[in-house]
């Protein structure tokens, strides 16, 4: 910015500093929306219900509140289905990043049960961010968890009415502990 050129009917002008710069800094870069997941696999528990915990995260902070909806579907060979989830519902819902915070966390609520079956894999993804000062792009917004089966096989006896007979062999670590 230069000044020059002063003129006023009454006044008589001495021009000192007539220049200033500023500059305008690009705040529109956009902001990356990832997911992180379990690390591993997390037991279902017999009863009740057991947390896979999720981290939404911003590669840098918004000055207004970003809110962006997520959703479960199952994958891979043992896909996990909604009687896996608390409630029988596949879990969807929104999540919001406070203005400022870079990051918040998603419970996904597994029903427990004492059913021997394969360990299960589910996948939670995220879309549609929105903040009213900010522009998204997606980076990595999927993750996986596997639900791991805890149930142990019994074993089934059977047999007819009469003589039926019970044989029973042991290691030696059994017999040490007689």
């Amino acid at each position: 910015l230069a000044l020059s050129n002063p003129v006023s009917a009454n006044a008589t002008f001495v021009l000192g500093a007539v220049a200033a710069t500023s500059t305008i800094i690009n705040d529109d870069v956009p902001i990356t929306l990832s997911l992180s997941g379990p690390v591993a696999g997390i037991n279902e528990g017999n009863a009740g219900t057991t947390t896979h915990t999720f981290t939404a995260s911003l590669s840098r902070a918004s000055v207004s509140n970003t809110t962006f909806t997520y959703a479960v579907t199952g994958n891979g060979v043992n896909p996990a289905n909604a009687a896996d989830f608390s409630n029988g519902v596949l879990p969807t819902g929104t999540a919001t990043i406070l203005a400022g915070q870079t990051s918040t966390t998603i419970n996904v609520l597994v029903q427990g049960d004492a059913t021997v079956e394969q360990n299960e894999t589910f996948q939670l993804a995220l879309s549609n961010p929105v903040s009213a000062n900010a522009t998204f792009v997606l980076g990595a917004v999927t993750a996986t968890s596997t639900i791991v089966n805890d149930d142990i096989q019994g074993q089934v006896i059977s047999g007819a009415a009469g003589n039926d007979c019970l044989l029973y062999t042991s290691d030696a670590a059994d017999e040490e502990d007689s």
